[in-house]
This record gives C-alpha cells, structure tokens and sequence, in this order.
C-alpha cells in the first residue's frame, strides 16, 4: 500500500502451488496473481494517517478527514428579550411568505 499526493494505490501479490503425488503420477499446480487498484482521495482526507487493518481475507484502510475539514460547532448567545421579538417578527414574516404562496397557487389552479 502507498499514497503519492492524494492517491492511495494498493498492490497485492498471490501463489499459491499444490502438489498431488500418486504411485501412477505426480500433479504440480501453480496459481500466480497480481492485482493492483490506484484510488484518487478527496483532499479533505488526512493521507498522512492511514490506518489499515487486515482480517480474515478482508482489507480495510480507514482514512480520517483533516482537522479542518470536519464540522465545527459554533455556539450563538441570544439575548432574552430581543430574540423574543426577533422571533415574532421571523415567524411572521414566514406565515406571510406562505399565505402569499397559497394564494398564487390557487389563482394558478383557477
């Protein structure tokens, strides 16, 4: 497995060779194979802390994003009287945006 800029490319190599004696004949078999995959990563990916882990047969890399691509909490402080009325007036202005969509959709349908 290796990563070069922002693609993770992994090669894996198989032999597997069995042999079959009999007193009449001898069997010799020899499986070879090579697979490889190149895979481009997002740039939101951190390639510099691969984590990859190999169980029964079974290949996984986990690759976790960068510091500053994952999700930040922001946290807003709202004061108690004036977000009270700003609400109102929000909530408002919302009913009055949707009354004005019902009433054009039903001169539409008219």
């Amino acid at each position: 497995m290796s990563v070069v800029g922002n693609t993770l490319t992994i090669r894996a190599e198989r032999r597997d060779e069995r042999e079959i004696r009999d007193e009449q004949f001898q069997r010799r078999e020899l499986v070879y194979g090579v697979f490889q995959r190149s895979i481009e990563l997002p740039p939101t990916v951190d390639v510099n802390n691969p984590k990859p882990t190999y169980k029964s047969g079974v290949l996984e890399i986990a690759l976790p994003k960068k510091e500053d691509a994952k999700p930040k909490q922001i946290k807003v402080q709202a004061e108690d009287e004036s977000a009270g009325s700003r609400q109102e007036g929000a909530r408002a202005g919302a009913e009055s945006a949707a009354n004005r969509g019902s009433e054009r959709d039903r001169r539409m349908t008219q």
